[in-house]
């Protein structure tokens, strides 16, 4: 007996066709019962014809046709100077379909629209990639939108990917059907990528890029009502897609962290961060302020503030030694977060081992800290007001060092030491004002931070 069709050929002819093929295996076993060789398989029967049934129930992506575009075209020029020299094949024809610069000539498009081009299933397959890779053109002449959805209409009950193409004509044909697509798509947040793939589209066309640039797009408007697993999946899919220009992307990312969810939400505040910085590669604004470029000023100085407050309580909770903080830094300098340009923890040696893992989760995310090499257990804590810097050190009992920026740079080179030595930064001879935490230090520290600008945000 013959072998049941494959699964993969789910074509309803094949059925009818099969009963055919054995219908005639019968007929030649009774004919010659000695003779007769069984088949083990059907690609002994016909393997052109499976090659051909298998190639349409296959995703459009896969069935980009391998042709020399430089004949075709020059074949279709000398068919379009003078019609009646050539003698097209229905393989030409189709070939002429896969080609953009040909599609894109209203000569052509003519010709399908009066039915004098034999469209073929391969052949649709070829007018929707043409037209969506020339979309921006293309999807200006109604007629032809108005004739392709007639031709996808057609057959959209023999092919499963056409059928996909018909229930989603709007959103393939015609000027808005990107932003169409894109408003669909907001229903479950995919990825446009997801989507094309979906819908057996061509990833490469310009209206692959148009969905995904209008779907990242309305991610940004959308986003301050998403719900939470949505704004999450806009965060950290929508927003990684290699379709949109990077521009288009950095937009979006402002909106997102100047909206007030971001502002009021620290879980989303944490997606954002571990988002932007580590998956989007933007990685710390106040270490790779290039990598910002193009994305709104006011967006980065919110990224920044986050940043500060968070290190400002990684230091204080982790790694400072009076763990009760009785003197009230850590309530003190968070009310200047918004103000601070950098900060770096300064690690000894001891809580690097200790705080490994926390430290490397740091690292992941984008952000460095240095190490006080000769120091076992008293770490620092260095933030940037632009004008001054302020050192404070974790040890009971060490006075909070102030310098002016000049002065700083001429400890370090950089304000990102990756190493130093605890007397580095204990340079009284260089130091503005040393403060101890006694008394009303509180006061005296807000009086020498406004003489230098910085004031309570």
């Amino acid at each position: 007996m013959i072998d049941t069709p494959p699964t993969s050929l789910g074509i309803e002819v094949f059925s009818e066709l099969m009963k055919a093929v054995r219908g005639l295996q019968r007929i030649t076993i009774s004919q010659n019962p000695i003779g007769h060789t069984p088949f083990s398989g059907l690609t002994e029967i016909c393997p052109k014809l499976i090659r051909e049934t298998e190639a349409l129930s296959n995703p459009a992506t896969t069935q980009h046709l391998e042709i020399d575009k430089g004949s075709v075209i020059e074949k279709w020029k000398q068919f379009h100077s003078n019609p009646n020299s050539l003698s097209l094949s229905v393989r030409d024809y189709k070939r002429f379909c896969w080609v953009p610069e040909v599609v894109s000539e209203a000569y052509f498009r003519e010709l399908v629209i009066e039915k004098k081009i034999p469209i073929t299933l391969p052949s649709l397959r070829g007018l929707v990639y043409c037209y969506h890779d020339r979309f921006k053109t293309l999807c200006r002449d109604e007629k032809f939108n108005l004739n392709l959805k007639q031709l996808i209409a057609a057959r959209s009950t023999v092919n499963g990917s056409i059928k996909k193409w018909h229930e989603a004509i709007e959103c393939l044909v015609g000027e808005l059907a990107p932003s169409k697509l894109a408003t669909k798509a907001t229903a479950r947040w995919s990825s446009p990528e997801e989507v094309i793939q979906e819908l057996d589209l061509n990833p490469t066309t310009a209206f692959a890029q148009l969905f995904a640039t209008e779907l990242v797009r309305l991610s940004a408007s959308h986003f301050e009502k998403a719900e939470k697993t949505s704004a999450q999946r806009i965060i950290e899919v929508i927003l990684r897609s290699p379709l949109v220009a990077r521009e288009e992307v950095k937009a979006a990312i402002g909106v997102i962290i100047l909206s007030d969810r971001a502002k009021s939400d620290k879980v989303i505040q944490d997606w954002i961060i571990g988002s932007f910085l580590r998956i989007q590669n933007l990685k710390d604004p106040r270490i790779y302020p290039e990598n910002w470029a193009g994305i709104d000023e006011n967006a980065k100085k919110q990224i920044i503030q986050w940043l500060s407050i968070e290190d400002i309580k990684f230091f204080f909770e982790l790694l400072l030694k009076d763990k009760h903080d009785n003197h009230g830094r850590k309530a003190f300098w968070l009310n200047y977060a918004d103000r601070i340009v950098r900060s770096q923890a300064l690690i000894s040696t001891d809580d690097i081992i200790r705080h490994n893992k926390k430290l490397e989760e740091m690292k992941q995310s984008g952000r460095i800290f240095g190490a006080i090499t000769n120091s076992v257990d008293i770490n620092a804590f260095a933030l940037d007001f632009g004008a001054i810097v302020v050192v404070e050190i974790a040890a009971y009992g060490h006075a909070c060092y102030i310098y002016e920026s000049e002065e700083y740079q001429k400890i370090f080179s950089t304000f990102w030491a990756d190493k130093c030595v605890l007397s580095d930064i204990k340079r009284k001879s260089l130091a503005a004002y040393t403060l101890t935490h006694s008394g009303d230090w509180q006061s005296k520290a807000r009086a020498i931070l406004a003489d230098y600008g910085v004031r309570r945000g």
